[in-house]
């Protein structure tokens, strides 16, 4: 781990947290983030001032050696093998980000791999996969029981099997939103209900959000600020669509609620999935942190979005 002085370590924590104010940034994040900016500014890219005016001049070998010790390839996007013995079903995800209001921004898209595991009964359990760990500490929701402890009481049956479909994490993770699938027994085909997962770009699992059945549109608080530009108080609507066993499209949209009626939506969001087959493309969890933290800044500085947030997250769906 690179031992950054105060100075430089109280800049790259504000930066994250300035990003993401429900994250909760560790030392691997700030390392993470000093690897995607010592390599932006090499290739002469254009920083958002909070990331620009890093200077990190007195760690380049340091920074060099980290990525050196990662492996990280030279592009973000790599190929990772696949065991022959590895049976996990990876997905490719491009998440299309609209924002409707205030106008004037252009739409952007995230890609991410994501690996899915079946949990464990009653002990919780870590994963090796071709992109990464799963860790327990990683989900809100780590075996059977303790979904069912929470749900089973608003499901029609309770769960046998649950799958997770997720983000892992290299060191880091990006854990802005995962999938769990709920199944009445343990070797039925096809998913009854599905729990969406929302957290931060640093990886912390925030908020569960429950979908008594497959077809229906959770509607609910958020209950977190993922950015400046999202409250706590916001509402949200969330519709995971199947193909079969395999998810192929989660749409978000997410609305101001005020006195109790919601307003328009401000910003939308379409993931698609797409499964992989044989090798594993995947990119590096901290240049996903790092790109959504200029992303951020970048469309705070166009001072056109609200960053009020003093209403209190209300208790109760909208």
């Amino acid at each position: 781990m690179i031992r950054f002085d105060t100075a430089t370590r109280v800049k790259l924590y504000g930066a994250l947290k300035g990003a993401f104010p429900d994250s909760r940034p560790t030392d691997a994040d700030l390392m993470a983030l000093s690897v995607c900016v010592q390599r932006a500014k090499q290739r002469g890219e254009s920083l958002p001032p909070e990331l620009a005016t890093l200077d990190l001049t007195a760690y380049q070998e340091a920074i060099a050696a980290s990525a050196s010790e990662l492996d990280l390839p030279a592009v973000e996007t790599s190929v990772q093998p696949r065991a022959k013995s590895d049976k996990l079903r990876y997905y490719w995800v491009e998440s299309k980000h609209t924002r409707i209001a205030p106008a004037g921004f252009d739409p952007f898209v995230g890609e991410l791999a994501m690996a899915r595991v079946t949990l464990p009964l009653s002990q919780p359990k870590s994963f090796n996969t071709a992109i990464g760990k799963i860790l327990p500490g990683d989900h809100l929701i780590d075996t059977v029981l303790e979904a069912n402890q929470k749900y089973a009481r608003f499901l029609e049956a309770p769960l046998g099997r649950v799958d997770l479909i997720t983000p892992a994490r290299q060191g880091v993770r990006f854990g802005a939103i995962s999938i769990l699938l709920g199944y009445k027994l343990p070797k039925d085909p096809l998913p009854f209900c599905y729990i969406l997962e929302a957290g931060t770009a640093t990886g912390q699992p925030k908020v569960l959000y429950l979908g008594k059945t497959m077809d229906v549109t959770i509607n609910s608080y958020s209950g977190y600020q993922p950015t400046p530009f999202a409250c706590p108080s916001h509402a949200y609507t969330g519709k995971l669509t199947m193909n079969g066993d395999d998810p192929s499209l989660l749409t978000i949209r997410a609305r101001p609620v005020e006195g109790g009626k919601s307003q328009p939506v401000y910003i939308q969001i379409d993931a698609s999935f797409s499964r992989q087959q044989g090798d594993v493309k995947n990119i590096w969890p901290g240049f996903l942190i790092a790109r959504a933290a200029a992303i951020v800044f970048m469309r705070a500085h166009r001072g056109t979005i609200s960053t009020n947030c003093d209403q209190a997250p209300p208790g109760a769906s909208s």
